[in-house]
């Protein structure tokens, strides 16, 4: 099944920053933009994880990163 980065659901997303994470890699809203972070990523992890990045796009991951910002607030 192959979706478009707009129809990519939350919980996708979701699943890949938390798989990021594991890999010490971290996306974070800065002054609205989108921001990634590395502190000696896990290659075996990251390696992955970079062929999803592609797949959902980093607009996709900002408008969640957003959407949760909003809803925290």
């Amino acid at each position: 099944m192959s979706l478009t980065t707009q129809e990519m659901p939350d919980q996708f997303v979701a699943e890949f920053l938390d798989l990021a994470e594991s890999a010490n890699v971290h996306f974070d809203l800065v002054n609205g933009r989108l921001v990634m972070r590395a502190a000696n990523p896990v290659d075996a992890i990251w390696r992955p994880c970079r062929h999803l990045l592609d797949e959902i796009g980093a607009e996709r991951i900002l408008a969640y990163l957003q959407a949760k910002q909003r809803l925290a607030a």
